[in-house]
């Protein structure tokens, strides 16, 4: 796996006896886009759980609140 140590630097490779040709570049550059696609899917995916929480949580409270209202009628 070429991003698991180094973060993926050419520096660290060619200094591990790694010869980078275009291949190796190339295969850095699609590891290195997918890790940020991937982070960025997660963050996507964390802020609709937490809409979906909050939005959620406010037909509860509103549940919460007419039961109240009409215990006190």
């Amino acid at each position: 796996n070429l991003a698991s140590f180094g973060g993926g630097s050419v520096g660290y490779m060619e200094q591990g006896g790694i010869s980078v040709d275009d291949a190796v570049r190339a295969e850095l550059q699609r590891v290195k886009r997918d890790t940020v696609y991937f982070r960025r899917l997660l963050r996507d995916l964390v802020d609709v759980e937490l809409r979906r929480l909050e939005v959620e949580g406010r037909a509860v409270r509103s549940v919460q609140d007419g039961v109240h209202w009409y215990a006190r009628a």
